[in-house]
């Protein structure tokens, strides 16, 4: 029978190792004897690592020593992209590895059981296993490496040395070779392959930790990893952080790492002794398996250079479901809304789902809910109109980016409930019948792009909502309360009060006079209206002692006694068993519809209009007239008219 070249190799080596060892006296000591058989390299180790006091001691320990020929140490330093005087010049920290190599019982080959046997060796914690083949073969097997016996029973006192072909590392040369040499990661090593990603973890130089998902792991996520057509390298390389993290190193508080994969992180616990890795997209991973070594960490020390973690999950770089993405960003009250409706679990859960969802944030629920006047709990247990709600928030059939929205859109929710899209210097807002919402976060990819999620500031009502809600805006409050003569003023006005008062997200409270309120006044006045209008200093004067910002102050947050700031002037507030009043420097006013809500605003109808000390409006007659310094019935109300007027005509929802 023909025999293999590399068995060829290890019979010529150990014809000559016969040669070099034929005068070797039987008390020698273990090092005289590797000497004697040429085994420099091994020497050299030996000396430096600090332990040859127990080597060349005939007295010591009996032991067997499985002794790598000089060739197989140079082929071991270059695997590991080093060479023989690096590694020896670790000094005493290389005595691991060839501690490594020294079982605890001496061992002749005659000795050794057929079969695999487990023994411990000198490097405490660590077994090789001893293969002997029924034709008295011998292989030794470590975690990195196999070795053959290519010369036995070389005895040295009590103890003996086998010669072998190749060194026994306790550690993986590379990544690629520990998930080569591990029947769990078999599945692993073929998606590496096919990746293209086998060069890059073959490389001994390279320092990383890997998460590496068992087969069962695997397997199990492989069909939904190809029904989406996720890109496979990007899944892999979201499993290697690109430095070195025993798990002993793992942060015992939540800490986000970052991977190979630019796109997405990783957060990682550890508790005790057990280490969780999140990811963006599926379930948490457990580590089963912590610190697989790789290779040593040369020139600087002997420890691993990276480091394997075996988990039970597959990482996956984006969200798997959309109720997934909303675990991840903590929009637990939508997560709650969704499980007490029911008619929409499926749907968020669903892996294969198709379509956008709008997805209000805790703050916009809390908002919501107090402008409507109910408790989350009454919410949750109003079945209709959580679900018209809910449904007034998903597109479906397509997962729709901001890029592809254009301003004045009109897209068909689940419910039926249109809504207008509204782009403004890049901001997108969605408008529906009862309220309005911005984009906070868009474009949240589910399922590799199946679906898309954007959180919105604001939850949004539709028109067969049954509930009480708030207006869209301060303007659209005034509007629909018919302050026609204040919609004029804000109109005539300063274009600021345009923008602020048609602003959704416009925090504050505005006192509104009535339509009666400005004729009171320009009678007291003897002007007309265009008279007023046309006076555009006073006119934003008094505009702007009727608005409180921030802060919407319902009328049970107002106190007797209590001074708010305007942005022109203070207002005392007056509480009694008659109303609530506000006084100005030159008028006061009554309180006529408290709390009409508006988004994030609060509007107070009032009785006067409010004249803050810097107007000096004087009364008409022909023409001439005194200040106004008398209460008088409402300035203040037309001007928050034409504001309002202005505000909704901007923002398009009249």
């Amino acid at each position: 029978m023909a025999r293999s070249p590399h068995r060829a190799s290890a019979l010529l080596v150990a014809s000559c190792l016969l040669l070099a060892v034929a005068g070797i006296n039987a008390q020698q000591s273990i090092l005289q004897v590797i000497e004697a058989a040429n085994l420099t390299l091994l020497a050299a180790g030996i000396r430096v690592s600090g332990l040859e006091g127990a080597l060349n001691n005939t007295a010591g320990p009996n032991i067997t020593l499985f002794a790598p020929t000089d060739a197989a140490l140079l082929a071991m330093t270059a695997a590991l992209g080093t060479d023989p005087t690096t590694l020896v010049g670790l000094g005493a920290a290389v005595a691991p590895i060839f501690q490594y190599h020294a079982l605890t019982t001496p061992y002749l080959a005659a000795d050794i059981p057929t079969g695999d046997t487990p023994v411990p060796t000198l490097n405490a914690g660590l077994n090789l296993t001893v293969s002997k083949a029924a034709n008295g073969s011998v292989v030794v097997r470590s975690v990195g490496s196999d070795a053959n016996v290519i010369l036995t029973d070389l005895t040295a006192g009590g103890s003996v040395v086998h010669v072998i072909d190749a060194v026994l590392l306790p550690v993986y040369t590379t990544i690629a070779s520990a998930a080569a040499r591990n029947p769990q990661l078999s599945s692993l090593l073929s998606a590496v392959s096919s990746a293209g990603l086998a060069t890059t973890l073959s490389n001994p130089n390279l320092t990383a930790t890997v998460f590496a998902p068992v087969n069962a792991a695997f397997n199990a996520s492989l069909p939904y990893i190809t029904a989406i057509n996720a890109s496979v390298p990007d899944i892999l390389t979201y499993h290697v952080l690109p430095t070195r993290v025993p798990a002993a190193a793992v942060p015992n508080v939540s800490t986000v790492v970052s991977t190979l994969n630019s796109k997405a992180n990783l957060t990682v616990l550890r508790n005790g002794s057990a280490v969780t890795v999140t990811p963006v997209g599926a379930t948490p991973a457990t580590v089963i398996a912590a610190d697989i070594p790789i290779g040593l960490n040369l020139p600087a020390s002997a420890e691993p250079r990276s480091y394997v973690h075996l988990v039970n999950a597959v990482l996956l770089p984006f969200y798997t479901t959309v109720a997934n993405a909303a675990e991840r960003a903590g929009l637990t009250t939508l997560l709650a809304a969704v499980t007490a409706d029911g008619s929409l679990l499926s749907a968020v859960t669903d892996p294969n789902f198709r379509g956008t969802v709008l997805a209000p944030s805790n703050d916009a629920f809390t908002r919501t809910l107090a402008s409507l006047n109910v408790t989350a709990a009454q919410l949750l247990a109003d079945k209709d109109n959580l679900r018209r709600i809910l449904n007034a928030h998903i597109i479906p059939n397509a997962a729709v980016l901001s890029s592809q929205l254009t301003n004045n859109a009109t897209v068909n929710t689940t419910g039926g409930a249109p809504l207008t899209v509204s782009i403004n210097n890049g901001v997108v807002r969605f408008n529906a019948a009862k309220s309005s919402a911005k984009v906070v976060a868009a474009d949240v990819s589910v399922g590799n792009g199946r679906a898309v999620v954007h959180v919105i500031d604001r939850v949004l009502l539709p028109a067969e909502l049954t509930l009480p809600a708030p207006y869209v805006t301060v303007a659209s409050a005034a509007q629909a309360a018919g302050l026609t003569t204040l919609l004029a003023a804000v109109t005539a006005s300063d274009p600021q009060y345009l923008s602020t008062l048609s602003d959704p997200d416009f925090n504050g409270t505005v006192l509104a006079p009535t339509n009666g309120a400005f004729s009171a006044l320009l009678n007291v006045l003897k002007l007309n209206a265009t008279q007023l209008l046309a006076d555009k200093a006073n006119l934003r004067r008094i505009l702007n002692a009727h608005i409180i910002t921030p802060g919407a102050y319902l009328s049970s947050r107002l106190t007797n006694g209590m001074t708010l700031a305007t942005t022109n002037g203070a207002l005392g507030v007056s509480v009694n068993g008659t109303g609530v009043f506000f006084a100005a420097a030159k008028s006061s006013a009554k309180v006529v519809t408290p709390n009409v809500l508006a988004a994030n605003a609060v509007v107070h109808t009032i009785d006067y209009v409010l004249i803050p000390a810097d107007v000096t409006l004087t009364t008409g007659g022909d023409g001439g007239g005194g200040a106004a310094g008398m209460a008088s019935p409402s300035v203040v109300t037309l001007l928050s008219s034409a504001l309002a007027f202005v505000a909704l005509f901007a923002f398009g929802r009249f």
